[in-house]
């Protein structure tokens, strides 16, 4: 998979030239590496008591992090927001932090070895609700029939 058809390319328009443009700020202060990483969490839950849903909740929580090292230092910042500006800041702050100077010669964008470790289906907030309460009911069954 590119990152071009990535989960964050799709759903915030994340090109790999912000991501080179990231990395060069990140850079930007002399450090050796640096690494941005995106997360974003979707997380929901129901409750049952007395074979009723009581309560259901969904919720968000999404960021970037950017990492550098220069030398034996490392600068990491991080943004709940992932508008460019956010993002480029926390670049800025990381290289910052680890401010020192340069021993490798910076180089362009290079493609690593991608490996999905958590290969997902279907997201369970994709799922509807009337099968997340069908779900947690026929759960609920089997539990009291034990």
């Amino acid at each position: 998979m590119s990152f071009q058809q990535s989960f964050f390319a799709e759903r915030f328009n994340i090109t790999e030239h912000d991501l080179e443009s990231y990395l060069s700020e990140a850079l930007s202060a002399g450090g050796d590496y640096a690494d941005v990483y995106f997360e974003y969490l979707a997380t929901s839950s129901l409750g049952i008591d007395e074979q009723i849903v009581k309560s259901a909740t969904e919720g968000v929580s999404m960021g970037a992090g950017v990492r550098v090292i220069a030398g034996e230092r490392t600068g990491y910042a991080y943004s709940d927001d992932l508008s460019p500006a956010k993002i480029r800041k926390a670049a800025h702050t990381a290289a910052l932090i680890a401010k020192g100077p340069a021993s490798v010669i910076k180089t362009g964008f290079e493609e690593s070895q991608q490996h999905n470790l958590y290969p997902m289906l279907h997201a369970p907030n994709e799922m509807g609700l009337d099968e997340r309460v069908a779900l947690i009911k026929s759960a609920d069954e089997a539990a009291r029939a034990q």
